[in-house]
């Protein structure tokens, strides 16, 4: 099983809720190629000396400028500049980039063969300032590398900055995409990504190749490359950073020109289903059921046995992982998240249901048979788990037999602080999440009267009947940076009150006290078809888990995912961004942070 993971612009602390195992032909993680760096540039340098040849359509470039920049958390630095002679190289003396500041250098205008090109802009990050890659090849494929790499920290303007680590991160990540010293393609791509990747070099290199912005290459690609309601690129970076920002922009009419231009083999010879690519890294356990990721980037990954795994930025295991330790071996993995201390809590599945605890070096804290959760006569069957601004963890619950909810507050030796048993057949808690006060929002999923509620450690502090979410049956739920509520609601009927019903989901968003923010039924845009897993990007985008059947190379697929803006407007097309099966390569499902993706 694989798994797709898109950072945001930050990190913080999260969990993701248990995946679904839909491929046994692949135990991996797929890691979007958006943040995550996995591996240490082949060719490092600490000194202040950087080289470059610059190569567009496959041949040199002359007479184009190559900056150097230096990005930090707040602004970019030009750190050294420099001109190509006949041959596309250039030796650059870098002025005191700073050892944490992310490098990368953008190479404007020159010649490929056809005279001046103004449109020509290509660009490659290549580490930080005291470990990046040089001498480097800037191409059309290092652009795409580092464009996609880098998205979230590209502000308009076109300057990279953020902060740390995930600037750092995101920029080591351009490594596991291209061999920047060799302008190739990495051997850590997914199986469909270079073919991905080449596609997309070849779009910028038609362009890059023609005789100015003025050619049909390049007009065609700028059209093409223009998001609605927005200004046309007018270089190939810029074309790249539109594509990169809006997926499943004109993806017929964008392969189509890639198809002018064969430099980089092997490529699509049909169109994608979107201009999303993926990696593959081991995950170290046996088929990844949950994911939460710490506030240096390190991913740690649970599964069924042997345990915890975690990976390091650059994607390393660290020592020692796989963890088996503190109640961990022989359990399915069924929720995890992050303290603010950097520990690690793990929910083990039924029977042997307990809590796990972890330092950050992944060192037992808990005992070896785990924290147990066992009060009264009933066993509980955890089910979400999220962490307080105290280090507590909160713990949904749903017992059956007899039917029987609760929500727990677990202090950090294990022990139990509060717990809410609700009523008997009437309290049905599924997700959760903590809000900046600490109080926990947890979902009502109770058939008879499905709502939102909120407690804190000494109960409920919602109304006696909690929140109604505008008619809708609310199933999962996710908070955005300024606290609004946003839920996925499924199966409800509207329309005539005979057969044939008619039901449709939506996704609701509400302020911080519970009213509501979208229309009486939502949004529904983008793909959303019964609607499970909810979560909130970086950038506030909203990512939606869709079960719906749509056509995927393979076939079909029952999985899609959806993307709205903070708006609730649709980013993602009609029928979402569908998850392929096996056929089409490594797949995963999940979400929080992350975000599952179609090759």
């Amino acid at each position: 099983m694989g798994l797709n993971v898109i950072y945001p612009k930050d990190y913080s602390s999260a969990s993701i809720p248990r995946l679904l195992d839909v491929s046994r032909a692949h135990r991996a993680i797929l890691v979007a190629a958006m943040l995550l760096g996995l591996f240490v540039p082949t060719v490092a340098h600490a000194g202040t000396s950087f080289s470059a040849t610059v190569v567009g359509a496959g041949h040199p470039i002359g007479g184009s400028t190559v900056t150097v920049y230096a990005a930090g958390p707040l602004a970019a630095t030009v750190v050294g500049s420099g001109q190509t002679n006949s041959s596309g190289v250039v030796s650059i003396t870098l002025s005191n980039p700073g050892g944490n500041a992310v490098v990368y250098a953008i190479a404007t205008a020159g010649d490929a063969g056809h005279g001046a090109n103004s449109a020509i802009a290509l660009m490659s990050a290549v580490g930080t300032g005291s470990n990046y890659t040089s001498p480097v090849v800037i191409d059309e494929l290092a652009t795409i590398a580092s464009v996609w790499s880098m998205r979230a920290f590209i502000h308009p303007d076109r300057s990279i900055f953020g902060p740390s680590p995930g600037l750092q991160n995101a920029a080591l990540t351009v490594t596991n995409l291209a061999d920047l010293a060799h302008g190739q393609s990495s051997a850590l791509l997914s199986s469909s990504a270079p073919d991905k990747l080449n596609t997309l070099a070849n779009l910028l290199a038609a362009c890059v190749g023609s005789s100015g912005a003025s050619s049909s290459d390049c007009a065609g690609l700028f059209s093409n490359a223009t998001p609605s309601q927005q200004t046309p690129p007018q270089d190939t970076m810029a074309a790249a950073i539109d594509i990169a920002n809006n997926p499943p922009l004109n993806v017929a009419q964008l392969f189509a020109i890639s198809s002018y231009s064969s430099v980089y083999a092997p490529a699509y010879t049909q169109p994608p289903y979107n201009w999303l690519v993926a990696l593959n890294v081991p995950a170290g356990v046996y088929i990844p059921t949950v994911v939460a990721i710490d506030s240096s980037g390190a991913i740690w990954v649970g599964g069924r046995e042997p345990g915890v795994a975690k990976l390091l930025p650059p994607g390393v295991p660290a020592p020692g992982s796989p963890f088996t330790g503190g109640g961990l071996a022989g359990n399915l993995t069924e929720g995890m998240a992050i303290d603010p201390s950097g520990h690690a809590w793990i929910l083990n599945d039924y029977p042997a249901t307990t809590i796990s605890e972890l330092d950050s070096d992944g060192s037992a804290i808990s005992p070896a048979s785990g924290y147990p959760l066992v009060t009264n006569q009933y066993l509980p069957q955890p089910g979400f788990i999220a962490g307080d601004q105290s280090g507590n963890v909160w713990i949904t619950n749903i017992q059956q037999y007899p039917w029987y909810g609760r929500l727990f507050e677990v202090g950090q030796s294990g022990q139990v602080i509060s717990q809410f048993d609700g009523p008997p057949a009437a309290f049905e808690p599924t997700s959760l999440a903590i809000d900046a006060a600490g109080k926990a929002w947890v979902v009502d999923h109770s058939t008879r009267l499905p709502r939102l509620r909120q407690f804190n450690s000494m109960g409920p502090v919602s109304p006696k009947d909690g929140y109604k979410v505008a008619g809708g049956h609310p199933n999962r739920l996710a908070l955005d940076k300024s606290g609004n509520i946003w839920t996925s609601n499924d199966g409800i009927r509207v329309g005539p009150k005979r057969p044939p019903h008619h039901y449709i989901d939506w996704i609701a968003k509400l302020n911080p006290k519970a009213k509501a923010l979208s229309p009486p039924h939502g949004y529904r845009g983008g793909g959303i078809s019964d609607p499970i897993w909810i979560a909130i990007d970086g950038a506030g985008n909203v990512w939606v888990y869709d079960l719906a059947g749509v056509p995927t190379c393979g076939g079909s697929t029952n999985f899609d995912l959806s993307e709205l803006d903070p708006n609730g407007n649709p980013i993602s097309p009609q029928l979402g961004y569908p998850i392929a099966p096996a056929t089409c390569g490594e797949v995963s499902l999940g979400l929080r942070v992350l975000q599952t993706v179609c090759l």
